[in-house]
């Protein structure tokens, strides 16, 4: 998790790792309650959502919660 100018003009971004189950609808549901509770602007990613050039970088950078 990350404060700053992020992903699309986020204030959050939340890189998630996806299950199974996991589907598109998941993460916009999670993206869109993140950002009732918070107020802020939220994105939700998968590590493969990532484009491959700085996709280690966000990896070694990200902050569990």
């Amino acid at each position: 998790m990350k404060m700053g100018r992020g992903f699309v003009n986020t204030l959050l971004d939340l890189l998630v790792d996806p299950t199974d189950s996991t589907t598109l609808f998941t993460l916009a549901r999670l993206e869109h309650e993140a950002q009732q509770l918070l107020g802020v602007p939220v994105s939700v990613l998968t590590p493969h959502f990532l484009s491959i050039k700085f996709r280690d970088r966000v990896l070694q950078q990200a902050e569990p919660l």
